[in-house]
């Protein structure tokens, strides 16, 4: 699109026509295109209001500054003032809008002649416009003017003389010499062009290019072309060409003369046929589109839907337009299948419809479907077409063209037999016809009667169809007051006929089946199976009808599941006359748990009931009424908890007796002729590392006995008999000395007493005694020492004999085991809390009963026999001594003897971490259980109070 937004300097009437948006006029000006201050200003251009507060824009310098005035308008342009300055009123210039001023002035504030403050002024730097010494080389500006031009220049201060003569050039005539001779902005500007050469050889070129004169040097020639240019410049164009006739350029260079199917001739420059190919004809005479339709002649027109005389007609002649039998093409008969239609016509050469057949019309006025509606039976053509059947509330129905109601939407139903206002009764709201025409509906009790496809009725306030008979209407007297939760009161404030609300409960009866469902008319049989449906379904409540129940196990309460007790096993009214008892008899862990609970965040209840766990009949088991752990949201209300007695605990079993050592060997017989024999018996083994000592050896020739060895843990044994020497006549040697018995094993230590019960792993666990140890094993017997030799000398030759060796001591016997304690009793506790800060217990009677007696300790084993010393040698006895006898082994001590269980415990309530919510207590508890006997240490008795 061309630009046409108009350059500065030139007229205009509103910004938006600039091309510098800024259309404005000075004062006593015609309104131009300014450029703007933003845009830079071209060189010999200051920036200024246009006006008194205007807009800024780019104006030629006019000579002013320190020009002499009276008054603001004295000054070239209007935001230029007359100031005082150096005593004298001299013209200032406006630098509001970039504070530039030229050499030797400055940019600053002054007071006007008329004594207004005036901002952003250019003045001279000196203070005074007056040229002195003082302000040498300060500039104003000046100009040369004439018919040609104004041209700027300054007059410099050059004292004594004063300013000098002005520096601008007398404006002249534009020339070629890169100058601007007439000082308007441009530079060698309308000095004219040079055109020389033709055709496609001319050329044109400035007079002035930078500030040179130009010469204008013509184009080479080409070869002519068929191009509409004169390639050769000779002034001639597509010379040697023949436009009028060429196939190739006719009419115009690079216009060939083409038509389709046809041969094409160029004649006086227009392309035209000459003649059609075989089989086209030019059959609609434009030479333009060639030969376009595809025919051959072949004679006389015939009703064939063949173009015959290749006319461009095709069976003209034969009233397709008209006959029904020929309609449109030949051969084609008007005809709809199953149409109903009468008569056909043939109008401009579609088949349509004339008549239709009796009780059928065309109402979609479409020739292909037919007459398709009758009229006799449509609902929307009823009798003539677009005359549609309607029925309120129901679906219309057409009979012999006449409308009528087919049926009703239900629950609507015609009951006044009006067609006109169709279907005009609802009877799921009709008292009148509830259901069905005809059917009004009764009066009940206490009730308003209402319709809802059938009859029924809504209680008056104050009164409630309890027992669902609507014969009697609403025969409950009752004001529901909110929500309903077993209480205090057994008051029915939902008004459902008991105290609770049924619809959010599973009912347990001691008759019931765990496989119901949990109604009242179909209720569980246990109180656990309860819980665990209400859990499933997501009812808060359990009600459980009077009446003892024994749960296989221990009822384990669930997070949010409440449970109340005293119901009638009939009505399912409560009050406190109807007892609900659970009992617990079932060993788990050690004890028995009646009722217990873990995690109890959410609101939870168990009210209104006996809660018993059994006496415990084996021995050390526990028994807990209600055992929770980290129930935090629990509430006991108005329950009678009762633990049973505690459990005996077991008595502890009897240390065995210990092993005995086994006996010493006799020593070897020594020799009076020989040295042969009269070795020491070896020393009897123990089962616990006390072995007798070995016998010492005989003495041989004369020397003393060997000493019996020592027996295990520092038994001595015997010291051999002397030995005896005669060189003439006889002598007998020393006996062995007997070793040393073995001392007795010291007596095993007994076991402690059993302790209190203490808080183990969320239960409360009595001590067992403790075992005794093992008695010390005694110490192996000393072995009997070596009988002394015998040394024979006289003058016939002598022979000198072996004493008899000692005998082996006995091994010492090991001691007796310890015997194991006794077991704690079973401890008996009412209420049992762990970790359960925030637990209420309101109006509840707690009862444990006593504690179990703790184990006897067991008996401590014998210690076992120590083993025998065995006989030293006694061969030739007359001439050799005995040898000494091994000392016996040393009795084992007896096992420590187990120490008694203590007693168990009885609390009404034991708490633990836990910090309970208690209102109207009744405790009661029983006696703690005896501590076990024991012949060592008696276990403690146990502990009983109210609370731990």
């Amino acid at each position: 699109m061309q630009n046409t937004l108009k350059a500065e300097g030139e007229a205009c009437d509103a910004d938006e026509e600039c091309e510098s948006s800024l259309c404005d006029k000075l004062p006593g000006k015609s309104t131009v295109c300014f450029r703007r201050c933003s845009q830079e200003c071209k060189s010999g251009d200051i920036c200024t209001p246009l006006a008194v507060n205007d807009r800024f824009a780019c104006v030629p310098e006019r000579p002013g500054l320190c020009q002499s005035c009276a008054l603001n308008v004295d000054c070239p342009y209007p935001g230029d003032k007359c100031v005082e300055i150096g005593g004298a009123k001299v013209c200032a210039r406006d630098c509001s809008f970039d504070g530039v001023c030229p050499s030797s002035y400055r940019c600053a504030d002054a007071t006007d002649t008329n004594g207004e403050y005036v901002t952003k002024q250019c003045q001279p730097i000196s203070g005074t416009c007056e040229c002195t010494a003082a302000t040498s080389g300060q500039q104003k500006p000046c100009s040369e003017t004439n018919n040609i031009g104004t041209c700027m220049g300054v007059q410099t201060c050059k004292p004594p003389n004063g300013y000098d003569a002005c520096s601008a050039h007398v404006p002249s005539a534009e020339s070629c010499n890169g100058r601007d001779d007439d000082c308007n902005g441009q530079t060698d500007e309308n000095l004219g062009d040079t055109t020389c050469g033709v055709g496609e050889c001319r050329r044109t070129v400035s007079n002035c290019a930078n500030g040179a004169p130009q010469t204008c040097i013509a184009g080479s020639p080409n070869t002519e072309l068929c191009d509409e240019r004169d390639n050769d410049c000779d002034g001639m164009t597509d010379e040697g060409f023949d436009k009028s006739t060429s196939l190739e350029h006719c009419g115009a260079c690079n216009n060939p003369c083409i038509r389709a199917n046809a041969v094409p001739t160029c004649n006086a420059g227009m392309c035209s046929i000459l003649n059609c190919l075989p089989g086209w004809t030019n059959a609609d005479g434009i030479d333009a589109n060639g030969c376009e339709y595809p025919c051959t002649p072949t004679g006389a027109e015939v009703c064939d839907g063949v173009d015959n005389n290749c006319n461009g007609q095709t069976d003209e002649g034969f009233g397709l337009a008209t006959d029904p039998n020929n309609c449109g093409v030949c051969g084609r008969v008007c005809n709809v299948n199953n149409g109903n239609i009468n008569t056909y016509a043939c109008v401009a050469g579609q088949c349509t419809i004339a008549t239709c057949t009796t009780g059928y019309q065309d109402c979609d006025q479409t020739y292909a479907s037919g007459c398709e509606q009758h009229t006799q039976s449509d609902v929307n053509n009823c009798g003539m077409c677009n005359t549609r059947c309607m029925t309120a509330n129901g679906t219309p129905a057409c009979t012999n063209g006449m409308c009528g109601i087919g049926s009703c939407n239900a629950p609507w139903d015609n009951c006044d037999s009006n067609v006109m206002n169709g279907c005009e009764t609802n009877t799921n709201t009709s008292l009148s016809h509830c259901g069905a025409c005809g059917n009004a509906c009764p009066t009940r009790n206490n009730a308003q009667s209402s319709c809802n496809g059938s009859c029924g009725f809504t209680c008056n306030p104050g009164f409630t169809d309890l027992d669902g008979n609507a014969a009697n209407g609403c025969e409950y007297a009752c004001i529901p007051t909110g929500l309903d939760d077993p209480d205090d009161s057994a008051t029915d404030t939902n008004c459902d006929g008991i105290d609770g609300d049924a619809a959010r409960a599973i009912f347990v009866h001691p008759a019931g089946d765990d496989s119901a469902p949990g109604t009242r008319q179909a209720p569980k049989r246990t109180v656990q199976a309860g819980i665990n449906a209400a859990n499933t379904a997501t009812k808060p409540h359990v009600y459980v009808a009077q009446g003892v129940y024994a749960d296989p196990g221990t009822v384990t309460l669930r997070n949010g599941i409440s449970v109340f007790g005293g119901f009638n096993a009939t009505t399912w009214s409560r009050a406190g006359s109807f007892t609900t008892t659970v009992r617990g008899n079932t060993i788990n862990g050690g004890n028995i748990i009646a009722m217990q609970g873990a995690a109890i965040s959410l609101p939870t209840t168990v009210g209104y009931m006996t809660i018993r766990a059994m006496d415990a009949t084996s021995a050390g088991v526990s028994t807990y009424g209600v055992h929770c752990v980290t129930c935090t949201a629990l509430t006991l209300r108005s329950v009678n908890v009762i633990a049973g007695a505690g459990g005996t605990g077991t008595a502890g079993t009897a240390g065995s007796t210990g092993l005995a050592g086994f006996n010493g060997n006799p020593g070897v017989n020594g020799d009076r002729d020989n040295n042969s024999g009269g070795t020491g018996g070896p020393g009897g083994a123990s089962n616990c590392g006390r072995a007798g000592g070995n016998g010492g050896a005989g003495g041989w020739n004369g020397a003393t006995g060997s000493a019996g060895a020592t027996g295990a843990n520092g038994t001595s044994g015997g010291a051999g008999g002397g030995g005896c020497s005669a060189c003439f006549g006889s002598c007998r040697s020393g006996d062995g000395v007997r070793g040393s018995n073995g001392t007795t094993g010291s007596p095993g230590g007994d076991g402690s007493g059993g302790l209190g019960s203490t808080f183990v792993g969320n239960f409360l666990v009595t001590g067992s005694g403790g075992s005794g140890s093992t008695g010390g094993p005694g110490n192996g017997g000393g072995g009997g020492g070596g009988a002394g030799g015998q040394d024979i000398c006289d003058n016939v030759g002598g022979l000198s004999g072996k004493g008899n060796g000692g005998g082996g001591g006995g091994g010492g016997g090991c001691g007796g085991t310890g015997a194991t304690g006794g077991g704690g009793g079973g401890s008996s506790i009412a209420v049992f809390l762990v970790s359960s800060t925030g637990i209420r217990l309101e109006n509840c009677e707690l009862t444990s009963g006593n504690g179990g007696a703790g184990g006897a300790g067991g008996q401590g084993g014998s210690g076992g026999s120590g083993g025998s010393g065995a006989p030293g040698g006694n061969a030739s006895t007359s001439e050799i001594g005995l040898g000494g006898s091994g000392g016996n082994g040393g009795t084992g001590g007896r096992g420590g003897h187990g120490g008694g269980g203590a007693g168990g415990a009885s609390y009404a309530l034991y708490c633990s971490a836990t910090v309970a919510t208690i209102v109207n207590p009744v405790y009661s508890y029983g006696a703690g259980g005896a501590g076990g006997v024991s012949s060592g240490t008696a276990g403690a008795v146990g502990y009983a109070a109210d609370t731990n």
